[in-house]
């Protein structure tokens, strides 16, 4: 696993999952979202997209998170991946994480990606285009999209691990970390 994809919903931990694999195993991570979003939360574009992430998945061990499938990644970083990893978490759990880590972000004005000024807000969740409606609507296509992997010839060169559940991640986790800290130590 030197290349590696982290996808999922929105609220199903794929940050998380992502930066704790790459401190384990030595990848440099990069969240797709920032390279997505400019100052004010504006979006860079699929042009834009692209040219950023090309230096990123060019290096040989790395680690992404994000689904940016038609913008850019599909095209760009999953050739190059190795390891796919789906974090298929129910809707109802996917939901709620949102709302709690909008609820926390909210408070603590966590800028999201340096420089950028970017912060989640409560009204930015909950308005009618926005985060709540977003994630309820786009999960079935995500679901549809990564179910179809196995079964696509340009990616049958990909692992891919299916995560469903937190307890899996969690155990999954635990497993890779203890053979990278062998393998790297």
């Amino acid at each position: 696993m030197r290349r590696v994809i982290v996808v999922g919903p929105a609220g199903s931990g794929k940050t998380t999952l992502a930066r704790r694999l790459g401190a384990a195993c030595d990848l440099p991570h990069t969240e797709l979202d920032a390279l997505w979003w400019d100052a004010h939360w504006t979006e860079a574009g699929a042009g834009e997209f692209t040219r950023r992430l090309r230096p990123v998945v060019a290096a040989d061990r790395w680690i992404v998170d994000g689904n940016y499938f038609s913008v850019g990644s599909r095209a760009v970083a999953w050739p190059r991946a190795d390891t796919i990893v789906w974090v298929d978490l129910a809707k109802w759990r996917t939901i709620s994480r949102i709302v709690r880590r909008t609820i926390r972000r909210s408070r603590s004005g966590e800028e999201l990606w340096p420089e950028t000024g970017n912060r989640e807000h409560l009204r930015g969740a909950l308005g009618r285009d926005e985060l709540l409606r977003f994630a309820w609507g786009a999960y079935p296509k995500y679901r549809a999209r990564y179910s179809a992997i196995r079964d696509d010839p340009e990616l049958a060169h990909l692992t891919v691990i299916r995560l469903g559940s937190p307890r899996s991640v969690h155990a999954w986790l635990g497993e890779v970390s203890e053979r990278c800290r062998m393998h790297l130590g």
